[in-house]
């Protein structure tokens, strides 16, 4: 089952309601594991974290050199919810790599990898 922290952490945020797509900001190292775990995990936090858009400072750490669009509407119509924390931080507890509809910047490096696995470039 799911921890009741996570649920907790849930009931205290509210479902986001921005725009359909959303961001993961990763590397083109981890972005390639992605693909082939046709999912973006949660590693050791509770939730994946999101950017509710591409001028966000979320997803803006050091070794971010892709941003992957993830459609809301996909990931909902898998039966999963997607939350806004209060300091606006977009959460969900797994993004199958089928929500994934964007890949920003399609840079060399990234068509030079399998990303196309994730969205065709």
């Amino acid at each position: 089952g799911v921890p009741v922290q996570v649920e907790a952490l849930e009931a205290s945020w509210d479902r986001y309601e921005g725009a359909d797509r959303v961001w993961h900001g990763t590397s083109v190292e981890a972005a390639e594991k992605i693909a082939a775990s046709g999912e973006i995990a949660r590693g050791a936090r509770t939730h994946v974290h999101l950017a509710p858009g591409l001028e966000s400072v979320v997803g803006k750490r050091a070794g971010v050199h892709v941003m992957l669009g993830v459609s809301v509407a996909r990931v909902r119509a898998e039966g999963l919810e997607v939350f806004e924390s209060p300091n606006g931080v977009v959460l969900c507890r797994v993004v199958p790599t089928g929500c994934i509809d964007h890949v920003e910047p399609p840079t060399k490096r990234a068509k030079k990898s399998n990303l196309s696995d994730l969205c065709p470039l």
